[in-house]
């Protein structure tokens, strides 16, 4: 207490400068109407610039915060998306179809973090900070921001392991709606960004530009999502078949933030199919 005592002492004669101030300031805008106006505009651009200040430092540290809401908000849009173009694609089939089974939603997201990443051996993973304990299990399909990403193959409550797409050993059903073409891509082991285009017959006139998306035939990921675009055509001299490459729409060296698919009727579909390969 002393030291306080001794402190505001030393500095008598700064803080009778500052009162002598605020009360020349309060004597001044009260009688004069310009220096009165003069002191408001000062007080509420101060007033707006420390607002701002601490609204960028209370936005600073709720950056992560923010950050999740946007990815389960996304979540809820990508699943709304998936939803409407269920119905609009059967629609057709409206007279010959129940309704409760036509317009169910097949899959839910979850929205994960990638805090692990492969991209140089000849079959790479990534884990995710979500498992079990958010409904994730083996099998299940994930996808990027720009679309197929790879499956879920083992987990732990908090984590799960996946295997990229960029993995010799995996294949993704594809289908090239300008020409009606089923196929399927898996990478090479070479290029990050590119992979190949599997079983494209002469007759099947691929040409580049043409856009790959996953087709109906895998219940790993829905039908229509963006695989990649064909970059390169060759005809494989003595084959029947052309040599297609694909640049990937996902870059997986730039992959921070995915959604797993959790198939809503997995259990109904697995009893139905048990000893079935499907």
């Amino acid at each position: 207490m002393q030291a306080l005592f001794a402190f505001l002492y030393r500095i008598r004669v700064f803080l009778l400068f500052l009162l002598l101030e605020a009360i020349a300031i309060v004597w001044m805008s009260q009688g004069n109407s310009y220096h009165s106006y003069v002191l408001r505009q000062w007080a509420r651009e101060f007033s707006g610039f420390v607002q701002t200040q601490v609204a960028g430092v209370y936005a600073y540290f709720h950056l992560r915060e923010d950050h999740q809401v946007l990815l389960q908000e996304n979540s809820r849009l990508r699943q709304d998306l998936w939803h409407a173009y269920a119905q609009l694609n059967h629609l057709k089939a409206l007279r010959h179809t129940p309704a409760d089974s036509l317009l169910r939603d097949r899959y839910e997201l979850v929205d994960a973090q990638v805090v692990g990443n492969q991209t140089h051996l000849s079959n790479n993973y990534f884990l995710i900070n979500k498992g079990s304990q958010a409904g994730i299990a083996p099998g299940m399909g994930v996808i990027g921001p720009q679309g197929v990403a790879g499956k879920v193959v083992k987990c732990s409550p908090h984590y799960s392991v996946v295997l990229s797409l960029l993995s010799t050993n995996f294949g993704v059903s594809a289908y090239l709606p300008r020409l009606g073409h089923e196929s399927y891509v898996r990478w090479d082991g070479k290029n990050a960004r590119y992979a190949a285009l599997k079983d494209v017959p002469k007759p099947v006139k691929v040409v580049r530009g043409d856009s790959v998306f996953t087709s109906n035939f895998s219940r790993l990921f829905p039908e229509g999502l963006l695989i990649g675009i064909v970059t390169e055509v060759k005809d494989i001299p003595g084959s029947t078949y052309r040599d297609v490459m694909v640049k990937l729409s996902t870059d997986f060296r730039q992959l921070r933030y995915v959604y797993v698919l959790k198939e809503t009727d997995k259990e109904e579909i697995d009893s139905l199919t048990e000893g079935i390969n499907f």
